[in-house]
């Protein structure tokens, strides 16, 4: 004869953590419920900690800008002391020119 298993009944809090892995509804045991003030604790440290985020944000934003400013300061001084660099070379070269043909007309 064939026999069939018999399926033995399962409570529903067992059926529960076999489908949940255990986790409980509500509170866990020795959790106490929060009240609107320790909420209200908590959301005032979260928006204490997202302000000092975004000041020290604004802070880093503020250093990078000042540091490009520098820089552009740097490359503008660059470019004019090089600009000043060809003037000067270009002096000196016609200056060269004009005594190799004044001496080359003397010897």
């Amino acid at each position: 004869a064939n026999a069939t298993p018999r399926e033995t009944p399962v409570s529903d809090e067992a059926a529960r953590a076999q489908l949940f892995g255990g986790a409980r509804r509500g509170p866990q045991p020795g959790a106490r419920a929060k009240g609107p003030v320790q909420r209200g604790e908590e959301h005032a440290r979260a928006a204490t900690a997202a302000s000092r985020s975004m000041h020290e944000t604004v802070d880093a934003l503020q250093e990078r800008g000042q540091k490009l400013g520098n820089l552009a300061d740097k490359a503008d001084r660059l470019n004019s002391e090089s600009e000043d660099f060809l003037t000067q070379a270009r002096r000196l070269r016609e200056q060269s020119e004009r005594r190799s043909k004044f001496f080359g007309g003397l010897f």
